[in-house]
């Protein structure tokens, strides 16, 4: 059984660094990547910018140096990300390294509510409950506009399922656009990642009324016996 168990969690291991090898790749190409091809079209079109009046080509730097000032962020949390090591059970720890990290990048204020049912999840579903609200909170950062964003992880009443919600007081969307675009990849990499975990997930967003984000991830059965969640209480 002892054997058994060490293969489990071997393989357990495998996957997850694939799964976040997969994930970088994804980032780095959808963010970072993109973000410095397209200042560097527009930087070929330096010699035409020339030829434009000193108001058009003093707007153009501005923006160029907005974009480059995104990637920058981008990069230091992806090497924030990259920096991240989690071990079964310190899944909360983890949370909270990744939003110091957020606040000192984006200047938000963000707020917790934890209480975390520890042993019922599997070192490889940690991880995923982890870059799911790493996700949320960095896709809150950069794109809600707001200035306060909460996180809450939770049992529900009956200790069925473990509630993640993430919500912000920025501008918010319009649900009805398409999920592919470059502003939605971040939510795509998040349910990608509920599927993994068996998990609902629950958006809501109105344009100026802030965008609010429910995981139901399943309790089921405790990893090591039948007994009762033992919880770890974070303010």
């Amino acid at each position: 059984l002892t054997q058994e168990n060490n293969r489990r969690k071997a393989l357990e291991g495998k996957q997850a660094i694939q799964d976040e090898r997969h994930r970088i790749a994804e980032e780095a190409h959808d963010g970072l990547l993109q973000s410095l091809m397209g200042i560097s079209i527009r930087l070929r079109r330096g010699p035409k910018l020339s030829l434009k009046d000193a108001k058009s080509i003093e707007a153009e730097l501005f923006d160029l140096e907005q974009e480059t000032q995104r990637s920058i962020r981008g990069l230091r949390q992806l090497i924030s990300n990259l920096n991240l090591d989690l071990s079964q059970g310190e899944i909360i720890s983890g949370i909270q390294s990744v939003i110091q990290s957020l606040e000192q990048i984006y200047s938000v204020q963000i707020l917790t509510d934890f209480n975390y049912p520890a042993n019922y999840f599997n070192i490889n579903q940690e991880l995923n409950i982890l870059r799911i609200a790493q996700e949320g909170l960095t896709n809150a950062c950069k794109h809600s506009q707001g200035h306060q964003l909460s996180i809450s992880i939770q049992p529900d009443t009956n200790a069925e399922f473990l509630l993640i919600c993430i919500e912000d007081n920025g501008v918010g969307f319009n649900q009805d656009m398409d999920y592919t675009s470059e502003y939605h990849w971040g939510i795509n990499n998040i349910k990608n990642r509920a599927e993994r975990l068996n998990a609902e997930l629950m958006i809501k967003s109105t344009p100026g009324a802030g965008t609010r984000l429910i995981l139901q991830v399943p309790l089921g059965k405790s990893i090591n016996d039948e007994s009762p969640p033992k919880s770890s209480k974070t303010r």
